[in-house]
């Protein structure tokens, strides 16, 4: 039986709202397929009072029908089909008021499917929270939902009667390289963590993704099953995903399509001129959106300013698919297999490792010793256009010091020569010239492997591998 793999502190929290002597309204939301539903679940298995979930593209007649069987299994009288939501609602307060749990917990499921076009269910929720829930002590309402922008438009932003009515929000995010690992063991699944880490690159830290691995299959065979076969699970998943989380998607695929041309990310302005839309709020919240449900990051370059900001896509399956899948561009149904060590791999792999160091950045701050002191992190770009260069990972320190991490993925220990080490050395000299940082700077190199000690390695000051990112 599947079991809850971390979510310490998702679940702790979870826990307060229910020990909480108030009503409390807690939203949990995140990226599609990353688990909201399981751990909710999991969560109040044996104290759920309600339980109802909304389905996908039905209209408001449907949706009542399932929330009135919902209501008829939690009931102990005969119950009429509700004409409106206003009448379903009616039909819960009653049965909770029968209810005999000491802390009522009402889960409600997939919200903007319950809603429909026309807004009712948002209206009675409104309705039912107000005038009833909220004056009472024993009542812990929990809503998700998989369009994660309904959730942040219409609930989070609430103009109406649900303004500032949510007392918790629980961003669940995919799982780190750690839960994987423990994922994995889980599952009776053998691989080593070199393994787990281009599986990070493929799949990140999707729950959803990862319960698809068959323990019987290497990775290899996994990645081909689920994403190169026609019938492969995840093969469709790109053209499903986006259309399932935000509603008229069109814009969010359009910004998501500009960014996988840029690796280091686009401004707002680039964006516009990309995709031609307009610099308006619907772009704002269109690039926010994308932000809440980990597809994209935003950051500021090291010594730039807020207008400077730039946005880079991280979504690992969103930058697999663009690299190997769309348009068709693979029909090899044993791709990965056949090309595994090629520059067709290795190329990709590259930049895929910086990415799952990004989304590590506080276990390489753990790594380095320095998890306990004021860290700001952020990336930084060369004005200069005789040299371009780029630091992907820059650790601003409070103790006087700045960490240049450079990110290098390889099969073996990495080698570092002349040539290499010059470029390092070149780059320090830009960033502490145009920076005009008075701290002194520190090279961090993170491999897979580690370094080929050499002449050159001298000028690291601290090493980093695979290992350190499992902190």
């Amino acid at each position: 039986m599947a079991r809850i793999i971390g979510r310490k502190h998702e679940l702790q929290q979870l826990s307060e709202a229910y020990k909480a002597e108030e009503a409390l309204f807690v939203v949990v939301y995140g990226r599609r397929r990353v688990g909201k539903t399981f751990l909710v679940r999991e969560a109040f298995k044996d104290k759920m009072a309600f339980y109802a979930t909304g389905v996908n593209q039905e209209n408001k007649e449907v949706q009542l029908m399932y929330f009135y069987h919902a209501l008829c299994k939690y009931s102990d009288t005969p119950l009429t089909l509700p004409k409106n939501w206003l009448e379903a609602f009616d039909a819960l307060i009653h049965i909770l008021e029968a209810s005999q749990e000491e802390k009522k917990v009402v889960f409600l499921d997939e919200l903007s499917w319950m809603n429909g076009q026309d807004g009712s269910f948002l209206t009675a929720l409104e309705w039912f929270w107000n005038s009833w829930a909220s004056a009472r002590k024993d009542i812990l309402l929990v809503c998700c939902s998989s369009a994660t922008s309904w959730i942040i438009n219409k609930v989070f932003n609430n103009h109406g009667g649900l303004y500032g009515r949510v007392n918790r929000r629980i961003h669940l995010h995919p799982f780190s390289l750690k839960e994987c690992e423990e994922f994995y063991a889980d599952r009776n699944i053998a691989m080593n963590r070199y393994d787990q880490v281009m599986s990070y690159m493929v799949f990140g830290g999707v729950p959803y993704y990862l319960s698809m691995l068959e323990s019987s299959k290497s990775l290899a065979q996994n990645i081909d099953t689920l994403l190169f076969a026609p019938d492969g699970q995840l093969h469709q998943e790109y053209e499903n995903l986006y259309q399932a989380m935000f509603r008229n998607a069109d814009n969010h695929l359009l910004i998501v399509s500009a960014m996988a041309t840029k690796n280091k990310g686009l401004t707002r302005k680039e964006i516009l001129d990309a995709t031609g839309l307009a610099n308006a709020g619907s772009t704002t919240r269109v690039l926010d959106e994308l932000e809440q449900s980990d597809f994209i990051r935003r950051y500021t370059a090291f010594g730039q300013k807020k207008r400077d900001e730039l946005y880079q896509l991280t979504d690992a399956y969103t930058l697999f698919y663009f690299h190997f899948l769309k348009d068709g561009k693979n029909n090899d149904k044993q791709f990965w297999e056949h090309h595994l060590g090629t520059s067709k791999i290795n190329s990709w792999a590259g930049y895929a490792f910086e990415q799952v160091c990004l989304a590590h950045a506080e276990q390489i701050k753990m790594a380095l010793g320095i998890s306990g002191i004021a860290v700001s992190a952020s990336g930084w770009l060369s004005k200069s256009k005789e040299q371009k260069a780029q630091i992907d990972l820059v650790l601003d320190r409070a103790d006087n010091i700045v960490n240049l991490c450079e990110m290098k993925y390889s099969t073996r220990p990495y080698p570092i020569d002349k040539k290499y080490a010059d470029t390092l050395q070149n780059r320090q000299w830009l960033f502490e010239q145009e920076t005009k940082t008075r701290k002194s700077c520190q090279q961090v190199m993170i491999t897979t492997y580690g370094l080929i000690k050499n002449q050159y390695t001298s000028i690291i000051q601290r090493e980093l591998t695979l290992e350190d990112l499992f902190l």
